[in-house]
């Protein structure tokens, strides 16, 4: 699939006291939860109501990821193996 079918994704690890948002590049949220179970997606183009247009530039600034590209750490493989 081509860069240009892809869609960012806005997409929160939420661990019960707080969570880590991030940002993906994905073809869908169908795919983005077979590598990746338990986050929650936002649909392309939407972000919660409290969350500024300037949260959502810094994250995607500080954490974006390519689905098929994802980074080898105990976070993200925390997150495959679909453990909160």
């Amino acid at each position: 699939m081509s860069a240009s079918e892809r869609s960012r994704f806005l997409v929160l690890d939420d661990y019960g006291t707080g969570g880590i948002w991030f940002v993906l590049l994905a073809s869908s949220k169908e795919e983005i939860h077979e590598v990746l179970p338990t986050v929650t997606v936002y649909p392309p183009g939407s972000r919660p109501d409290w969350m500024s247009e300037e949260m959502l530039g810094d994250i995607e600034a500080r954490r974006s990821f390519d689905i098929d590209g994802l980074p080898s750490s105990d976070w993200m493989n925390r997150l495959k193996e679909g453990r909160p």
